[in-house]
């Protein structure tokens, strides 16, 4: 170790208790410094620089150092893992390996059991695994956190989570980019700065669950990055994303310069930007169809309220006092159940192709996608589907419910929108011819009507039920 490096300089690792002479010496041969600890104490903001924390698995018997373990994990795993400090519980005998793990899994889910390593280390072996620990999104306390005063108040995970991922740098200024309708989920826009005040090109910053984020991160990986053209997907900036105790942060470039498809469908060029959509971003997946691969009314049933919903139940209130022989919810239900399962085509979907997850460049047709957090193997009508029924029920402009009802009627491909002026209408026309090239007529109806009820439920819309209900009693 050079001389002029001081203890104070070199990353810590915290030990609960009291480390050995031979462990200290092995992590300051890797240019670790020790900090011996109290539970307490290791909470403290003053030891959030802790690139790792020990535990060492110890009591008079198994049992008692199982209880101590999982008291101590308990009053850790939150703090420590939003920090981004790893934990590692350490054993003396390998034979106590297994009751360590025993306790650690029955307080982690089976996803999430590599937060914390167990393990019978050699000193020289520890100090290795430390060594080899990352350390570069700790969490930096000294960064400042702006945000407008009507946006609701971050969580402190949220807090930690942004503190870490953006952690190089003096301010960020965070403001909400989409209402997701989640608790657990939300969508910013970050701007950063560094101390001299200089600034990057903005990020978006997603929270989410562990498990949903580790999704999407992984689909975009698998799924989009060599099958989605560049301009049409915002990269992943993967040395940004951080994970904590329960969420996670995903952060990628911040789409400049480019509307929602919402607030842009008004546009006369609105039949243009979905004809981009198709040649564009879905085109490679659309283009390999595997022939009856998936049953229908099976996967679809998964998309569904339940049929008690409240909120579905009040649309069909609505719908009966304008048709009383509409179907009642349970009839409804009770018909779908008893739909063939029939095969169709699939492909890989987005999965969740609403309006609010499509943005259009400015002064351009080219259309960018987010959230593929749901992409996978599905019915070819599935995309298709979702973004007709989304444009004609989530856009800020409500369509007559007498147009509504007109264009849903069974035959749903078949029939002709042309000479309508309307964004919404040309949107919808276009994605109906994209969609009549590999989708059966029959199996599109069947996917509107389910994606008809959920929007039924969603706005308590007595039209979508109206319309779901008229083309599931006309399938065979």
């Amino acid at each position: 170790m050079p001389n002029h490096v001081s203890t104070a300089e070199r990353p810590a690792i915290g030990y609960v208790g009291q480390s050995c002479s031979e462990l200290r010496l092995e992590l300051a041969r890797r240019n670790l410094s020790t900090r011996d600890l109290t539970i307490d104490s290791a909470m403290q903001q003053a030891n959030s620089d802790l690139r790792v924390v020990i535990i060492p698995f110890v009591g008079e018997s198994i049992s008692e150092a199982q209880q101590q373990l999982k008291k101590q994990l308990l009053r850790l795993l939150p703090t420590l893992l939003d920090r981004g400090t790893e934990l590692i519980v350490l054993t003396e005998r390998r034979e106590d390996i297994a009751p360590a793990v025993y306790v650690k899994d029955d307080l982690i889910k089976p996803q999430d059991r590599d937060l914390v390593q167990v393990g019978s280390y050699a000193m020289y072996e520890l100090a290795q695994a430390c060594s080899e620990m990352p350390s570069e999104r700790l969490i930096n306390h000294n960064l400042t956190i702006s945000s407008p005063a009507a946006m609701p108040e971050l969580r402190e995970s949220e807090k930690a989570l942004l503190k870490r991922a953006f952690n190089d740098f003096h301010r960020i200024d965070v403001t909400d980019l989409i209402d997701t309708g989640s608790t657990t989920r939300r969508v910013f826009r970050v701007d950063a700065f560094t101390q001299d005040g200089s600034q990057p090109e903005p990020f978006t910053a997603k929270i989410g669950l562990r498990k949903e984020i580790r999704v999407e991160i992984g689909n975009n990986a698998d799924f989009c990055l060599e099958s989605i053209p560049f301009p049409n997907l915002p990269p992943i900036i993967e040395r940004r994303c951080v994970s904590g105790a329960n969420r996670s942060a995903m952060i990628s470039q911040f789409i400049y310069r480019a509307t929602r498809l919402d607030r842009f469908i008004q546009a006369a060029s609105a039949g243009l930007v979905i004809a981009s959509l198709f040649d564009g971003p879905l085109r490679n997946w659309r283009s390999r169809l595997n022939p009856g691969e998936i049953l229908l009314a099976t996967e679809l049933q998964a998309v569904l309220p339940q049929p008690a919903s409240k909120r579905l139940g009040q649309a069909y209130e609505a719908a009966a006092s304008i048709d009383r022989n509409v179907l009642k919810p349970s009839d409804l239900f009770s018909l779908i159940h008893s739909l063939k399962s029939t095969k169709v085509p699939a492909c890989h979907s987005h999965g969740d192709l609403h309006v609010k997850n499509i943005f259009v460049r400015e002064n351009a047709t080219d259309v960018i996608l987010i959230d593929v957090a749901r992409s996978s193997q599905a019915v070819v009508t599935r995309d298709p589907a979702t973004l007709e029924v989304s444009i004609a029920f989530d856009c800020p402009t409500s369509l007559p419910g007498a147009l509504l009802r007109d264009l849903y009627k069974p035959g749903i491909l078949c029939r002709q929108l042309m000479g309508y002026r309307d964004g919404q209408i040309r949107a919808i026309e276009q994605i109906r011819i994209q969609a009549r090239a590999s989708c059966n007529p029959d199996a599109y109806d069947l996917t509107a009507a389910f994606f008809l009820l959920r929007m039924a439920r969603k706005y308590k819309n007595a039209d979508a039920y109206l319309c779901a209900a008229e083309l599931l009693s006309s399938v065979d």
